[in-house]
């Protein structure tokens, strides 16, 4: 199995144990009421580390279809992410000189999030999203998007319909691709001479050294860094130039990738920072097993912390943002179901459906000011990536809330 005995990543199989979370359900499968009574599968939630290619990774107990054909997470619901990606593209418009007739494609364009403000400048663009619901808001937009899986044979296909894009972007979608070498290959065939590839995905080393480990569930089959690219890329026929450090998502690596980097010259802020970013990997030597026993430690010290919050609630607690990251939480930490009354969540695709495993209803905010909101509610921000925005929304409705966050350690805001 891809994950557990070989790796996804180079194919080999000196791959490790680093962290053992338990068992947990499917994170994103947020179920309806009419279901919650029906068997709910749980799986072996564990991190291991290829000794080769230091890829992280996780094994496959669901296919990528049954995960993501019907997929609940919208990007923009969040104002905080949209804001990074208009000011992405902007760059990225100026960076590589792109006109009218310069084609941007995006891997995993979800609703439009980041296509819309290519096309608002006029440029051609072309999203790939496999969730058909997703795939759909955005077609209604009027951004024309594909609603396929994208892999090499895809690649193929676009290639001989004269595709050619000027910029690929693979924001937060390599580390949810069972089949990376596949989607690895498809890369290269749409890369020319003058494409500049970014790959976007939160670094491993969040979860050593910010205490990330709810970042981890089945979805996301893999946990990058850029020793992993630095190490792999080339046997694909691209290269690794530069990275930027960026903060979305707690901590995200941005990855540029070319085929031919006289083409396009990397900044010398991407190579400077490239070249750091390597040499702290090597120093947090997350390929040696001794290193994940003590965050294994540190981590069993907050799942304690966590559980001792929980037992003395003085208010009825609401979760805040029904993320993928509140399954994993409450799974690993063995929260009892019931301790949370609610959970408040803007998208629609999950508003009225409940959290697995733990089973809190999704409401809207609309919804709980109006009907559910009691003076001495307390609440806990689970997408602690986004707190800022999301603490000024409970202060907008309750200028004197009690506002918590779990992660990396129990912390009132």
């Amino acid at each position: 199995m891809r994950g557990k005995n070989e790796c996804r990543g180079c194919g080999s199989t000196g791959i490790f144990q680093a962290l053992d979370l338990g068992y947990s359900p499917l994170a994103n499968r947020v179920i309806p009421e009419d279901m919650l009574e029906s068997a709910e599968p749980w799986f072996p939630l564990v991190l291991r580390i290829c000794r080769k290619c230091h890829l992280g990774q996780v094994g496959e107990f669901a296919t990528d279809g049954a995960i993501f054909r019907d997929y609940p997470y919208l990007s923009s619901t969040s104002s905080t992410w949209l804001e990074e990606n208009k000011k992405f593209a902007d760059e990225m418009i100026e960076l590589l000189k792109m006109g009218s007739e310069d084609l941007v494609m995006e891997l995993a364009s979800n609703d439009g999030y980041l296509l819309q403000y290519f096309m608002d400048e006029k440029l051609q663009v072309l999203g790939v999203e496999p969730a058909l619901n997703v795939a759909t808001i955005a077609a209604v937009k009027g951004i024309p998007t594909s609603p396929e899986f994208f892999s090499e044979a895809l690649a193929e296909e676009l290639l001989h319909k004269g595709v050619h894009p000027k910029l690929i972007v693979a924001k937060n979608v390599l580390a949810h691709v069972p089949d990376m070498r596949d989607f690895l290959k498809g890369i290269s065939v749409l890369t020319g001479k003058s494409t500049l590839v970014v790959v976007e995905a939160p670094s491993i080393l969040n979860i050593i050294q910010k205490m990330q480990f709810d970042t981890i569930y089945h979805e996301h089959f893999s946990y990058l860094s850029a020793t992993f690219l630095n190490t792999v890329l080339s046997e694909f026929g691209l290269k690794l130039v530069g990275v930027e450090n960026v903060k979305t998502h707690g901590g995200s690596l941005r990855c540029f990738i070319t085929k031919d980097e006289s083409l396009i010259q990397p900044l010398d802020s991407w190579v400077t920072q490239l070249e750091s970013t390597l040499n702290l990997e090597k120093k947090a030597n997350f390929g040696n097993p001794g290193v994940w026993e003590d965050v294994e430690r540190q981590i069993n010290v907050e799942f304690k912390k966590i559980r001792e919050w929980f037992s003395n609630p003085e208010g009825r607690i609401i979760g805040y943002g029904a993320a993928a990251k509140v399954v994993t939480l409450l799974s690993a930490a063995q929260i009892p179901r019931g301790l949370i009354s609610l959970c408040i969540d803007n998208s629609e695709e999950k508003m009225n459906r409940y959290i697995p495993g733990s089973h809190i209803k999704i409401v809207s905010e609309s919804d709980y000011i109006e009907r559910d909101r009691q003076p001495q509610d307390i609440y806990v921000i689970f997408p602690w990536n986004i707190q800022v925005e999301i603490s000024n929304r409970i202060r907008a409705f309750n200028a004197s809330a009690r506002i918590f966050v779990l992660l990396p350690t129990v912390k009132e805001l």
